[in-house]
């Protein structure tokens, strides 16, 4: 399931912690639109560096936009003969 605060893979398939602002994506997820795992999102990335007052940095990433959503599709293999194109139906 989606949530509005998100583990997103970024680059490389490195995992980092975003949070997804855009108002107008979370309408169409709502409504049903599919979003699945390994689904892309071409968005527009904010990153917010500052230190903290014992002086750690805090790296913090925003999605203000998604600009895209690109829906891959996963074909699972056929697991049975009778799955085949063309084989007969098992009853």
């Amino acid at each position: 399931m989606l949530r509005r605060e998100q583990d997103t893979g970024f680059s490389r398939r490195v995992n980092t912690h975003s949070r997804i602002e855009d108002e107008d994506f979370w309408k169409r997820i709502d409504a049903g639109e599919a979003f699945a795992e390994g689904d892309r999102l071409r968005v527009h990335l904010r990153i917010t560096a500052s230190r903290t007052a014992n002086g750690k940095l805090k790296v913090e990433r925003t999605i203000p936009r998604v600009i895209e959503v690109e829906h891959v599709r996963h074909n699972q293999p056929k697991l049975f003969e009778n799955d085949l194109p063309g084989s007969p139906r098992a009853n």
